[in-house]
């Protein structure tokens, strides 16, 4: 009876002993950026179960586009994440939606995450145009997007910069790649006017626009080039598409995706230390293999064993680019913003007396610089962006000191003839400047066709002060306050050409207005000068200065 008893209590003890201990683990609920979830799940799968103390926790990934979550941490009812849902930790690709969710209300939200993983932002090509182009030979960025001497060779895209940080980080890095070329502005507004042409929503979309096969008709017509992550592409490529892609680095490349293990304000004390083990797991190398094994950096760049090794993909650490501060992404914006917005611009050129003296040091006249200045800037803009072109002197022959060229209308329709009409343009021998005068009808005029669908223009170019007309300084001004509406901005943009120019005088017009006043004092700027101003054109209130 004895031995009964005994044999009894030690299997109780030994049940006791060995059991399970962890009844009910603590769980972690985590919102993941779609990419990523697999290779989280992968470290999900690998842990042991939750039956001892140590190991009495649990996570659960699920997918959810950043967007959603950022829109559903400021107006829950819209971003599609439902209140008894609503995870612990957000782990977007990047934290450009940390910002964005930030900006939108939801202030509590920490400013940075802890990266678990890193992918740098490529320009995704299709194999054979980087084949033309010389790879598997080094590409640059500059070489596929083109420059205004040497054009693209492909169709280029862009995801929305205003939706997508792989958007925004290929309009950074193209403003830096175009610094070093002959005509930085030039080329960079026309870079950004081609990616414009193919912008979707996401990222992921872009991939659908690629060519289904390699025929060479099929490939020049499809989407050829755009800014995506490194892992994007590999993961495209691994499914062995009829026309692979290549990488193209840069060497000033803009932000990366950093993947930001987020812990969210509402997540209770319980999900919070639950946190802290997920991130320990996720920081583990057994969960950097997982995430190398799908193409992912470690959250210093590095590569290492697992990662995908193909010729296409450098196998050198990559250092993560990190935002840049809100105001220069406000900035970049404002311009893209612009150029996928069709303008309305009326532009007066002066044509008095002075315009025709020549430039030192060149054989050109201020005529000259400014006639190749305006046909070279038409090409900039977008063909359903209106444009007028006036002249203005005081000996002209109708007996106002303006005259109209070319009618404002769609540059699909009157672009040749404003190229024409630019082309012929001549100075008036013994004619003023009748700045305020003409300032003043140009104004009026933009006025009473003002077009809420675009961005309204007064763009005036002009080498001098004022000396001709019936208006002073002060009239002027007071009768150009009157006319402003704010709630129908219409900007005047003056540019001054030469030593002549007073820049006072242009800045107060300009301010008046909600524009600005470029001058070049050195006439063989002027090319310079006058792209730096259509960028201001691309300005769209109420983010414009002086407003």
């Amino acid at each position: 009876m004895l031995t009964i008893v005994a044999w009894f209590s030690y299997q109780y003890l030994v049940g006791e002993l060995s059991g399970p201990v962890c009844d009910s683990p603590a769980a972690v609920e985590i919102a993941a950026a779609p990419e990523i979830v697999p290779a989280l799940t992968d470290v999900v799968n690998d842990l042991p179960p939750a039956e001892t103390a140590e190991n009495c926790w649990r996570m659960t990934i699920t997918s959810y586009e950043p967007e959603q979550v950022s829109v559903s941490l400021t107006r829950p009812s819209e971003g599609g994440v439902s209140a008894d849902t609503r995870p612990d930790v957000w782990i977007p690709d990047s934290t450009y939606w940390l910002r964005h969710a930030r900006a939108n209300g939801h202030l509590d939200l920490p400013e940075q995450g802890a990266s678990i993983a890193n992918s740098p932002v490529v320009l995704a090509l299709v194999e054979p145009a980087a084949r033309k182009l010389g790879w598997p030979r080094k590409l640059d960025w500059k070489m596929v997007l083109g420059t205004e001497k040497n054009p693209s060779p492909v169709r280029t895209g862009v995801a929305d910069p205003g939706h997508s940080p792989v958007g925004l980080s290929g309009l950074i890095t193209t403003q830096q790649v175009m610094g070093s070329s002959e005509h930085p502005e030039r080329d960079r507004i026309k870079a950004l006017r081609e990616m414009s042409k193919n912008v979707s929503v996401v990222a992921p979309d872009l991939f659908g626009k690629l060519p289904q096969n390699d025929d060479p008709t099929t490939i020049s017509t499809s989407l050829g080039a755009f800014p995506a992550s490194e892992q994007s592409v590999l993961s495209y490529n691994s499914r062995a598409p009829a026309v692979p892609l290549v990488n193209v680095y840069a060497e000033q490349p803009g932000p990366s995706l950093d993947y930001p293990f987020t812990v969210l304000p509402h997540a209770s004390k319980k999900a919070r230390a639950t946190a802290k083990q997920a991130l320990k797991t996720l920081l583990s190398a057994d969960a950097r293999q997982s995430l190398r094994s799908r193409g992912f950096r470690t959250p210093s760049g590095a590569a290492g064993p697992g990662f995908p090794n193909t010729g296409a993909v450098l196998q050198r650490t990559v250092a993560p680019v990190p935002l840049p501060q809100q105001d220069q992404v406000d900035d970049l914006l404002t311009v893209w913003t612009g150029i996928n917005r069709s303008g309305r611009i009326l532009t007066v050129i002066d044509v008095s007396g002075s315009m025709a003296d020549i430039v030192p040091g060149t054989d050109q006249s201020l005529m000259d610089m400014t006639r190749i200045a305006v046909i070279q800037g038409l090409n900039l803009f977008r063909d359903t962006t209106e444009v007028g072109a006036w002249i203005f002197a005081s000996n002209l022959e109708d007996g106002r000191p303006y005259r109209e060229l070319v009618p404002t209308g769609p540059l699909y329709a009157n672009k040749q003839q404003l190229m024409a009409a630019a082309g012929r343009v001549q100075a008036v021998q013994g004619g003023g400047t009748a700045l305020y005068d003409t300032t003043l009808a140009a104004y009026q005029t933009a006025r009473k066709s003002w077009d809420p669908a675009r961005i309204n223009v007064v763009l005036v170019i002009a080498d001098g002060e004022n000396n001709a007309g019936q208006l002073s300084r002060e009239q002027l001004l007071a009768k150009l306050k009157k006319l402003r509406d704010p709630k129908r901005p219409l900007a005047i943009i003056n540019i001054g050409l030469g030593p002549g120019v007073n820049k006072a005088e242009l800045d107060a017009i300009s301010k008046g207005t909600g524009g600005q006043a470029f001058v070049a004092r050195d006439p063989t700027k002027m090319q310079e000068v006058f792209l730096s101003a259509l960028a201001k054109l691309t300005c769209v209130p109420p983010h414009c200065e002086n407003t």
